[in-house]
């Protein structure tokens, strides 16, 4: 019996060179290398222009130092910025400054917006400041600055540092729009506040005498208490008369006069 071997045919391989797969590869490896090359070793995405928008008081190059100094440290390179750090950064350097927005710019600039505070009115504990809507001192101040009320706080017990807050911000709303009824409703000019107590806001009146408010309970309704009780019973001329006003307690507001002597 004869047996016969199955011939095979044997495909020759083909160069690598030739494969297109290869080739889709490489071509890719190229570019993305060269895109690469392009981006970390060229000067096009390196940053050479920094803006700085709505500073006032603040010193634009003060702040663009800050932003340099995040910006050298990562390479000067677009892409690797931190932008919330260089925001951080001006906000602890720049208690004056409220609000920063850090706005990158393709290719190769970026801008730093900023908002500045403004003054509310001024916080007096062992020293004065200025302090912004939000409570939060700011700047070292005069007391008595005419063009601001006057707040002295006996109430507050930590260290006063610039950027921090020390009023309430609904305290402090209250304060203002205590003083802006007083002086264009009631005609009642004040010379300052006192944080005496948790309970008890003592608003001294330019003619020196006082009145005592809680701001912890309706304020509105305190105020008009006062309305009522200076339309009904002290006319503008008697007023100097007074020693305070309390206005704390109860559905009426309790005058109390000063004992005049008689010779």
């Amino acid at each position: 019996m004869k047996y016969y071997r199955k011939s095979h045919r044997y495909k020759r391989k083909k160069p690598i060179y030739r494969n297109r797969v290869f080739w889709f590869f490489l071509l890719l490896l190229i570019a993305v290398s060269g895109l690469c090359y392009f981006v970390f070793f060229t000067p096009t995405f390196k940053i050479k222009e920094i803006e700085v928008i709505g500073n006032e008081k603040v010193p634009g190059q003060a702040v663009e130092i800050i932003a340099w100094e995040e910006i050298r440290s990562k390479g000067n390179l677009f892409f690797k910025i931190n932008a919330d750090a260089i925001k951080e950064k001006i906000l602890l350097d720049y208690p004056k400054i409220s609000l920063a927005k850090v706005i990158m710019r393709l290719p190769d600039s970026l801008a730093v917006e900023i908002q500045e505070r403004q003054a509310a009115a001024i916080w007096c504990k062992d020293s004065c400041f200025k302090i912004d809507k939000d409570g939060i001192i700011f700047e070292n101040a005069e007391e008595n600055v005419l063009e601001f009320l006057t707040v002295k706080d006996f109430v507050f017990q930590d260290e006063a540092q610039l950027g921090k807050k020390v009023v309430k911000e609904n305290d402090l709303a209250w304060i203002i729009n205590i003083n802006s009824y007083l002086e264009q409703d009631l005609s009642t000019p004040v010379k300052e506040f006192v944080i005496s107590s948790p309970d008890k806001l003592i608003v001294l009146a330019k003619d020196g005498w006082e009145m005592y408010f809680n701001l912890q309970n309706d304020v509105n309704w305190q105020l008009t208490k006062l309305k009522v009780i200076f339309e009904e019973r002290i006319p503008s001329g008697e007023r100097n008369n007074l020693e305070y006003i309390e206005l704390r307690f109860g559905n009426f507001a309790n005058p109390k006069f000063k004992v005049i002597s008689t010779p």
